[in-house]
């Protein structure tokens, strides 16, 4: 941030908000795409103008597109995601492809990684199920709070799941082979 813009990466989009030609201006791109502009009266209200807008956007994709990510889009998310994955999330997507009906629990997600514990699960796979999630929206389950369960963007959760420690999650079958047309799974 300047004295007079605001840019910044929200959420797979650009925002830009500045002071031009005596207005407060904001643009929001996906890639190269202008997807909306407005005028606001701060150059933060222009920026928080912009943010809702792609939190509204996002929200309306994800209600209108059923539960189940489409293939293509699950494919190029992943294609635009993979230089930013880190070890232990490129070593669970591998290990999960491999395991016994590609099931496997937050635990040994979490050994396969080499994190302590299935915390770093949660959060890691999460954040990949996240980033995926906002470049192509799905209807998620929620949490008590609302807020959307990302990890369900990579994988279903057994219905008798009694601890978070040993949920056991089934590799969506859309994941799994966009996991293997990339390569991951070497």
């Amino acid at each position: 941030m300047t004295n007079n813009q605001i840019r910044e990466n929200y959420r797979q989009h650009e925002i830009l908000a500045r002071f031009y030609k005596g207005d407060f201006h904001g643009r929001v791109w996906r890639g190269k795409e202008l997807v909306y502009e407005t005028v606001g009266e701060t150059l933060e209200d222009t920026a928080d103008k912009l943010k809702q807008f792609v939190d509204n956007q996002i929200e309306e994709l994800a209600l209108n597109s059923g539960s189940t990510p489409d293939e293509v889009g699950l494919l190029e998310g992943l294609r635009i995601i993979i230089s930013e994955l880190s070890d232990g999330q490129r070593a669970m997507l591998k290990a999960h492809y491999y395991a016994e009906n590609q099931t496997m629990t937050a635990t040994q997600l979490a050994a396969a990684a080499g994190y302590a514990n299935y915390n770093a699960v949660n959060l890691q796979y999460g954040n990949v199920g996240k980033a995926l999630f906002e470049l192509n929206p799905i209807d998620l389950p929620k949490r008590v709070d609302g807020s959307p369960i990302y990890t369900c963007y990579l994988a279903e959760a057994s219905e008798d799941n009694e601890s978070e420690e040993h949920w056991h999650w089934k590799l969506r079958p859309e994941v799994s082979k966009s996991i293997e047309i990339l390569g991951l799974h070497t």
